[in-house]
């Protein structure tokens, strides 16, 4: 990393950095909007909007940071945190946001410079390359369509106490002391709220299956070994330390001989 980066001569404007802190966590804290990207939202701004949206867009054309191979502005990190909003939006205070902000712009950095790499080296072109980000699309296309089925799903009290004098054996949980419902309320909620998820969205792939040709090889899943899991309940994920965002689009390691 250092021997890609140090000849870069990368300097991150540090003043820029903190003028874009309280604005934006003003915005964080209102909600960004989902429609339309950052850059879009804040160059829609005009006197009378909100006083972060109007700060946001003054600092646009800012240099944020400069380099060997040019000067980059703050329009230039918006127009990449479009994709990487939700790391974001989990800031909780200034200092927070900073150190978010920070790391991410260093993240933008590196990412661009894998990706001249990766088109100078003609990876673009290469056949393993396309069949990854085919695959990446499609996880990207379940997951969203996932969260937005799921969105509205609830799990109400009176749900859960019934689930729990019914069926508190399905919690999977050794020694469950069944008069005391507040010890497991949390793993009832959980329980509830998987089944649910699970029941719409395979109501909502019938509906598909019905609407476009889909073939799942079920014998090749039947024969799978997962380490960690249970038989056709794969729960296994490669995770980033820092972010917790999938790190590749395998379940299980063990995919990758199939």
């Amino acid at each position: 990393m250092d021997s890609i980066l140090t000849p870069m001569n990368i300097r991150v404007k540090n003043k820029t950095v903190d003028l874009i802190v309280e604005p934006l966590l003003g915005w964080i804290q209102d909600g960004i909007p989902e429609r339309k990207t950052i850059v879009e939202n804040i160059k829609s701004a005009t006197d009378t909007s909100k006083k972060y949206l109007v700060e946001l867009k003054s600092l646009l054309p800012k240099v944020l940071y400069t380099a060997a191979d040019g000067v980059y502005t703050v329009e230039d990190y918006f127009n990449y945190m479009n994709y990487h909003r939700k790391i974001i939006n989990a800031a909780k205070n200034p200092l927070d946001l900073k150190n978010r902000l920070v790391t991410e712009i260093g993240t933008m950095i590196k990412n661009r410079k894998f990706i001249n790499i990766a088109k100078e080296e003609g990876y673009l072109d290469s056949a393993k390359i396309k069949s990854d980000i085919k695959i990446w699309e499609e996880k990207w296309t379940y997951d969203i369509y996932r969260d937005h089925l799921i969105r509205n799903v609830k799990v109400t009290e009176k749900e859960m106490k019934e689930f729990f004098k019914n069926h508190w054996k399905d919690l999977r949980i050794a020694n469950v002391d069944t008069t005391r419902f507040y010890k497991y309320k949390d793993d009832v909620y959980n329980m509830i709220l998987f089944k649910k998820h699970t029941a719409l969205l395979e109501r909502e792939i019938a509906k598909l299956k019905k609407k476009y040709s889909v073939w799942v090889n079920e014998e090749l899943l039947k024969n799978l070994d997962s380490a960690n899991s249970i038989k056709n309940d794969l729960t296994v994920f490669t995770v980033k330390n820092f972010s917790g965002e999938p790190l590749v689009p395998t379940v299980d390691l063990q995919w990758l001989s199939y």
